[in-house]
């Protein structure tokens, strides 16, 4: 795994855009903060309805999406498989407080690039974001 370091977080290094899709606040407050200080452009929404609604539905393109698996109404992996259907090849890093190893093993065989437990240490989440970024071509999904 790679080390990031206060030199890597104080020089940003990266335009890529990154949705943050979780019921909690705090949770999207604390990624958002996290990942704007590596230099990432982010946006949150704090349900996958709302992302349908704000985001994907006006065709705002994102390079990745961090999305709590299991929320209220469409959960992270429904709609992991809803974008799918509709031919969006958007990487996905799902995320969980809940360590449910059926959910998690759906998501892994579907394909979903990473699965990470919360709390989440800033190293793995960004190397998925890498990992997501280095599988998909091209880059800017919606």
């Amino acid at each position: 795994m790679a080390q990031y370091t206060l030199e890597t977080c104080l020089t940003p290094s990266t335009s890529q855009r990154i949705c943050i899709i979780d019921d909690d606040d705090a949770v999207r407050d604390s990624l958002g903060v996290l990942l704007r200080s590596y230099g990432y452009d982010v946006g949150d929404f704090a349900s996958a309805h709302d992302f349908l609604m704000e985001a994907y539905a006006v065709g705002e393109r994102f390079d990745c999406a961090i999305v709590d698996l299991q929320m209220p109404g469409i959960s992270g992996l429904e709609l992991f498989h809803l974008l799918r259907k509709r031919r969006s090849s958007l990487p996905f890093v799902m995320i969980t407080g809940r360590a449910d190893s059926t959910l998690k093993e759906r998501a892994r065989r579907g394909g979903v690039v990473a699965m990470l437990d919360k709390p989440i240490g800033a190293n793995a989440l960004i190397d998925a974001i890498s990992k997501a970024n280095t599988a998909s071509t091209p880059r800017g999904h919606t």
